[in-house]
């Protein structure tokens, strides 16, 4: 697992531990190290369990990077308190259920990646109201139905 004495250093902000063999859960008090502006864990391969609800705790995150791990369970919709997240990045993971209501207060997300998970539910219009500096989304290979929002095509930087 991730190592708990990591969490001496509480005024760390840049944070990267992918591409090793980490496993387990996400260790809780990764979410005390509240100066991250940047996380990185992506592909561990064997990093399982849920991405906890002390995720908003991180007010001053602006990276998450989670990809290519074996997350489980629903994005939090304490993701939503993450308002200064420019890129978040959770493909290739086993998260469920719909895109939580919250996730569209981000108005400084550019970087939304999704794709290959199960997301499942429809596209809320509120999409359009999100980020406006919205780049890139990617919800490809996941269980999305429904009819696309047309405030889709209100994201003019997409």
């Amino acid at each position: 697992g991730i190592v708990p004495e990591i969490m001496k250093f509480n005024q760390l902000d840049y944070l990267n531990l992918g591409h090793n063999l980490f496993s387990g859960l996400i260790p809780s008090e990764i979410y005390q190290l509240t100066n991250l502006n940047h996380f990185g864990l992506r592909f561990n391969k064997f990093l399982s369990g849920s991405i906890p609800i002390e995720i908003g705790k991180l007010k001053y995150l602006q990276h998450l990077y989670l990809d290519g791990n074996k997350c489980i369970g629903t994005l939090p919709s304490e993701i939503g308190e993450v308002t200064e997240l420019q890129t978040l990045i959770i493909n290739n993971n086993i998260i469920s259920g719909t895109i939580p209501q919250e996730l569209y207060n981000l108005k400084e997300l550019k970087y939304l990646y999704l794709s290959s998970n199960k997301i499942s539910g429809t596209l809320s219009t509120e999409l359009g109201l999100m980020a406006m500096a919205l780049k890139i989304l990617t919800l490809d290979n996941n269980q999305v139905s429904g009819t696309i929002p047309k405030e889709l095509y209100s994201l003019t930087e997409l």
